[in-house]
Parts: structure tokens; sequence; C-alpha cells
């Protein structure tokens, strides 16, 4: 059964909240939006420039997503995917992926930019929509405008929900499982914040292990990856932390307790790790309406890490309001937040003070 079928509501963000979920006492922050992206539920920047890659999930009576390009020094938005994508399979690298993507289905989740030689990077997508699938893609940043060209896909294993990416070295990655769609009591494990999902990590020629120390994680979500790549920083939004664990799956694991639904995590450029999360009671999450038509509106956090001490500051503490709820993400951009939304039509953009 497809992924969107069975959970539309819960994994596509894992951040669905209710109306009228804002809380009086919280004072709302001085926000301004981009509008015209739908459902962006990731964010990641390009380096050495002002351009923004923001995925666009299909949701609901949307049955296509995007991958959009935002500059964040005019605020103007335009569409990488579909329609503006070359394809040129690389099938040494990715024998086993059966062929490009659907862009008529196309629904981006998870997003992370491995920075290459000659402003060249590598762009991996969590994909939802014929088949669930990391697809890749490199992103020439050479030109004026960044271009992509689509290379191959890693088709995930059986029962694999995806949600978060990470790259690794050598054209790696780690990828989280929100749920196993396979086990028929997964929404209720998620409720008690016990054990479901996890972490593979896929390598050319080997293909996808397991990661051991995320099997205690519940609702694997978002995921980034030490500079080195032999640590993975790994979301838990149904037992709201983050945990800190070895690449190798050897050696010691580190948690800290965010005290919300812990979605997406991004490296700033001051060498501290995001977490952008909900906070809003479970029997609340899944009452916003999958359609864009309706904006989710409920309350989130930016909590601050250090990767090394794993010290945390909460530095956005935000009620929600009509216009934009439900953060999913949050990219220090100069000194603003850049926030994303599984559900809504638009970007905010927050004072980081």
């Amino acid at each position: 059964m497809r992924l969107k079928q069975m959970w539309v509501g819960l994994v596509a963000g894992a951040a669905i909240a209710a109306s009228g979920a804002t809380t009086s006492a919280e004072p709302s922050r001085a926000m301004t939006f981009v509008t015209g992206l739908i459902n962006v539920e990731d964010m990641v920047r390009v380096p050495g420039t002002a351009w923004i890659i923001a995925g666009g999930l299909a949701d609901g009576a949307l049955t296509d997503g995007h991958i959009y390009l935002v500059n964040a020094g005019d605020r103007s938005v335009s569409a990488l995917l579909p329609d503006h994508v070359d394809y040129r399979l690389d099938t040494k690298t990715y024998p086993e992926c059966p062929g490009k993507p659907d862009e008529a289905k196309f629904s981006a989740h998870g997003l992370s930019l491995r920075r290459g030689a000659g402003k060249i990077h590598s762009l991996y997508v969590v994909h939802h929509g014929e088949r669930e699938s990391v697809e890749v893609f490199k992103l020439d940043a050479r030109g004026a405008t960044p271009r992509l060209v689509w290379v191959g896909c890693a088709v995930y294993p059986a029962g694999v929900s995806g949600n978060g990416i990470a790259a690794l070295p050598g054209g790696a990655f780690a990828a989280t499982s929100f749920m196993d769609t396979r086990d028929p009591k997964a929404f209720a494990k998620i409720d008690a914040g016990e054990p479901m999902g996890g972490v593979l990590v896929w390598r050319p020629k080997t293909g996808w292990r397991t990661v051991p120390g995320a099997a205690s994680i519940s609702a694997d979500n978002g995921i980034e990856a030490s500079a080195d790549g032999k640590q993975l920083f790994v979301a838990g939004w149904g037992d709201q932390t983050v945990v800190r664990l070895p690449v190798a799956g050897t050696g010691g694991r580190d948690v800290i307790k965010t005290g919300f639904h812990t979605d997406n995590l991004r490296w700033g450029p001051d060498g501290y790790l995001y977490a952008t999360g909900q906070r809003d009671s479970l029997q609340n999450l899944f009452k916003c309406a999958p359609n864009t038509d309706k904006r989710c509106d409920n309350p989130f956090s930016i909590l601050r890490i250090d990767p090394k001490t794993l010290r945390t500051r909460e530095v956005v503490r935000d009620p929600g309001r009509p216009e934009f709820g439900a953060a999913s993400v949050a990219l220090k951009v100069g000194d603003d937040y850049w926030l994303g939304t599984p559900h809504g039509d638009r970007v905010a953009i927050t004072p980081a003070k």
C-alpha cells in the first residue's frame, strides 16, 4: 500500500496540528513571509550563494510536489522540479535504480546537500510518489541560476517510510525511517513514545544497512551528520529527543530531551545544530486538514544545540498563528531564521534574536 494512502496526515512532515492550538501567554514574534511555495517541509542552503533549495510535499488534494529555488536576497521563488531537470542515470553508481522518477507524482520530503568541487554539489531528496526512495541530483551552481541533473536513486527496503536524509563522505548517505509500514501497531507505539522506525545507511556497491544504535528512537525524523561522517544526530519525533550516535554502530550514544516533537535538524553557519519541532498533544496533531487550503497553526520551538557539549538553548518559542505554524525546519540565514512547514503555502522569516 502507498505510504501517502496509509498515513498522509502523519509522516508527511510528521508535523500536523490542530487549529486553535495557540497559547495566548506566548507573544507572537515578528514574522514576514515568502509565498508561492507549497508544503515546504525541509530546506537546505547552496554553499557560497544566496540560494536556498526547498522541498514541496505532495499532500491531500495536491498530487504533485516540487523542488523550489529561493533567492534569500530578493526572496524570489522559482521551481526546479517539475520541468527544469535534466536526467542522466549513472548506472555505475546506481545500478539498481529502476529509472527516473515520475515528475507528475513527485513528493519531496527530507533534503541534504553535500558540497562538491567546482560548485557542483550533490543533492539528496527523500521522495514519496510512485516509489519510496532517495533521489540523487547534481546541483550545478556555477551559473547565474543553479541547475539540477538527476543521476540516480536508491529505493528503500520494504516497510521503510522515508523522512530525513544526511549526506556522508564517499557518495553515501544516512536516512531515517519514521515507522515500519507493515506494523499495525505503529501509530500506537509512536503515540506512546515507544521505539519505532530506524536509521539506514546506503553506500555505493554495498547498498543499505541498518544502524543498530537508532533502534530505540521513536519515529526517527530529521538527521544530520558530523563533517567527518562518523557521527549522526537523529531527531526522535515520538519521544521528543535528539540522539547523537556513531555511524559505525559501536560506541556510546547520547540523548537530549527537547520537550517538543523534534522534526528536522540543520547545521547553522555558527557551528551549532538547530532542532525544530512542534509543541502540541498527539490528540491535536492529527486534526489539521492535509489539504493546503487550511494551514496548520500550532506552536513550535527551535532549539540550539552545541554538538560537542550537547548544551542546549531554546532560541524560538512561537505560539503559531493563522498565517503560519507547525514549523518543521529552521535555516539560520544572516540575522534571521527561515522556517518551513509541511502544511502551508509559505516560508516564514523571523529574527534570530
